[in-house]
């Protein structure tokens, strides 16, 4: 009786083991990773998930294998550049599975710049980007940015790395949703350059002129037609979008050429109530800030009370005086990725 005892329970220990060895060697699902481009100035939070059950992600940053002893994921990992993360998982039973890989992409406006191409025409210079799908047989939106006085120049750099106004169209975010051109030309610095002439050769403000189209308007006016008839292009989703000397020159461009744009996002800047008949039809969705000191936001609050008088239903946002954005309305306005769902839903009426 004792013997057949022992044998039971060598039996027993015996599926017991095997039963340990089989949980200890068994993989559970590797990580994958949630990646997601992070933008200028802002980190990209990175999140790791497995199927396993209870489990525990452990990785590293340097390009080495993890372990049980690497750090542990809590929440997300913020990342400021572009990183390779290797993880794995443990579970509560202690199953270890396989080593995952990702590499992911931090982008910046500098990034961003160094894919848009460079060219000069009609007097000045601009920038072109084209998406990375582009084929000829599928159309493809055009967004136009029309930066501000402070971005003049002959560099051809400058209005892609003063503001988000040209990256943001281009970035991995956008183009994944909505492949799109985007068109940045860059105006003079002279006392009549700018895509309106806000000021005087005394630097004043100039409602007179800060109306009128300009030389460099005009010349951005040619620019968008050549790309239109050197690029496949849907005429019916071209857009315009520009910040305080841009954002006059955005109403500007659009009360001259009303059948050319879908939409468009004016910022810190102001439109001639006089027009407002002209483009009442037009979808538009208006920025500034109500302690803007640079280009007053009466200017975007009269242009807006034209509109609604003539008929109009445009899209107003004003930020209040606490949040002290002053003539920077672009920052916030640029980094709402509900503006830009917005856009791309827009289409020309025929």
């Amino acid at each position: 009786m004792n013997k057949i005892i022992l044998i039971l329970l060598a039996v027993l220990l015996a599926l017991t083991a095997a039963g340990i060895s089989s949980s200890a060697s068994k993989k559970i699902t590797a990580p994958s990773a949630s990646l997601k481009a992070g933008s200028d100035g802002q980190p990209q939070i990175v999140h790791l998930n497995t199927a396993a059950r209870d489990p525990k992600i452990f990785y590293t940053l340097d390009r080495k294998d993890p372990t049980t002893h690497s750090r542990q994921i809590i929440r997300g990992i913020p990342l400021h550049q572009s990183t390779t993360i290797r993880a794995l998982s443990s579970s509560s039973s202690r199953s270890i599975g396989q080593v995952s890989e990702f590499t992911n992409t931090v982008e910046t406006r500098k990034s961003i710049a160094r894919k848009f191409l460079s060219f000069t025409d009609h007097s000045i210079p601009y920038r072109l980007f084209i998406p990375d799908d582009y084929t000829p047989e599928k159309r493809y939106p055009l967004v136009l940015f029309l930066h501000g006085r402070g971005d003049r120049g002959s560099d051809n750099t400058r209005q892609l790395l003063g503001s988000d106004g040209a990256a943001v169209w281009a970035s991995l975010d956008v183009q994944r949703k909505h492949p799109c051109f985007v068109l940045a030309p860059q105006a003079r610095r002279s006392y009549d350059g700018g895509f309106s002439v806000t000021r005087d050769r005394h630097n004043r403000l100039n409602p007179s002129t800060a109306f009128q189209e300009s030389k460099d308007g005009r010349a951005a006016y040619e620019i968008v037609m050549k790309t239109i008839h050197s690029y496949s292009i849907d005429r019916t989703r071209i857009y315009a979008t520009g910040l305080s000397q841009g954002g006059f020159g955005t109403f500007t461009i659009n009360a001259e050429h009303p059948e050319l744009f879908a939409a468009m996002i004016p910022i810190s800047g102001g439109g001639d109530p006089g027009t407002a008949a002209i483009i009442k039809d037009k979808p538009m969705w208006i920025f500034h800030a109500a302690d803007d000191q640079t280009i007053p936001v009466s200017y975007s609050r009269n242009m807006v009370h034209a509109l609604k008088k003539a008929g109009a239903h445009p899209i107003y946002t004003e930020y209040p005086p606490s949040m002290k954005i002053g003539h920077g309305a672009w920052v916030p306005a640029y980094k709402n990725h509900e503006v830009m769902e917005w856009l791309f839903q827009q289409r020309m009426r025929k």
